[in-house]
C-alpha cells in the first residue's frame, strides 16, 4: 500500500461491524528515503476496549457514589448538630426544672424539724440531686448501668463517707446485707482483689 509523504510510523483505532481494531501503519522507505509502501497490521483490540468502557462506567459510578456520599455526610452533620441542640436544650431544662421545682422544696425540707436520721437523708437526697444534673458523673452513671437500684444506693452512700453501720441504719438493712452489697459492687466494678479502697474507686470514678 503506497503512503507516499508519510514516514512515520502511525497507529490508528477503527470499528467494523463492531468490532474494534487497532492498524499500525508502517512505512517501507526507498533507496532515497521517500517513504514508497507501508506495511499495515491490524490487531484485534475487543478485549481492551470492553476494559476500557467498564473502567469509564465504573469511574462514573465512583463519582455518583462520592456525590451521594458527600450529601450524606452533610445530612448526617445537619442531623447531629440538630440532636446536640436538642440534648443541650433537654439540659437545660432539666436543671432549670431542678433549680425552681426541687431545690426550693428541698431547702424548706432541711429547715423544718427533722431527726437526725431524717436530716441524713435530706443531705443524701440534695447531694444526689446535685449529682444528678453535675456534668461530671457521666462515668459514674456509666458505670452504674449494671448496678442494682440498693448498689447504686449504697455506692452513693460510700462516697458520702457513710459506714457499713450507718448505711444499714439509713436503709434499715443488716451490716451483713450491705456487706453482701459491698462485695458485689466490688466485683462488678472489677475490684476482685483486696487493696483497694472502694470509697477512693468510686470517688476516682466521679472524677474522671
Amino acid at each position: 500500500m503506497f503512503a507516499t509523504g508519510r514516514s512515520q510510523r502511525q497507529e490508528h483505532r477503527s470499528e467494523v461491524d463492531g468490532k474494534y481494531y487497532l492498524r499500525t501503519i508502517s512505512p517501507i522507505k526507498g533507496k532515497d528515503g521517500t517513504a514508497r509502501l507501508a506495511t499495515i497490521i491490524s490487531k484485534d483490540i475487543n478485549e481492551q476496549k470492553k476494559i476500557e468502557k467498564r473502567l469509564k462506567k465504573q469511574t462514573r459510578e465512583l463519582k455518583t457514589k462520592s456525590r451521594n456520599l458527600e450529601k450524606l455526610n452533610t445530612a448526617l452533620e445537619v442531623l447531629l448538630n440538630k440532636v446536640k441542640q436538642d440534648r443541650k436544650s433537654f439540659e437545660e431544662n432539666v436543671i432549670a426544672n431542678v433549680e425552681q421545682l426541687v431545690k426550693p422544696t428541698l431547702k424548706k425540707l432541711k429547715n423544718s424539724r427533722l431527726d437526725k436520721k431524717q436530716a441524713v437523708l435530706a443531705d443524701i437526697l440534695e447531694s444526689n440531686v446535685e449529682t444528678i444534673v453535675s456534668p461530671f458523673t457521666k462515668t459514674l452513671s456509666s458505670k452504674y448501668l449494671r448496678f442494682t437500684p440498693s448498689e447504686i444506693q449504697i455506692s452513693d452512700l460510700l462516697i458520702e463517707g457513710r459506714t457499713t453501720k450507718e448505711i444499714a441504719d439509713l436503709l434499715n438493712l443488716s451490716p451483713r446485707t450491705v456487706e453482701t452489697h459491698r462485695r458485689n459492687i466490688r466485683k462488678k466494678l472489677g475490684l476482685h482483689k483486696g487493696g483497694t479502697n472502694l470509697r477512693s474507686y468510686l470517688i476516682s470514678i466521679q472524677n474522671e
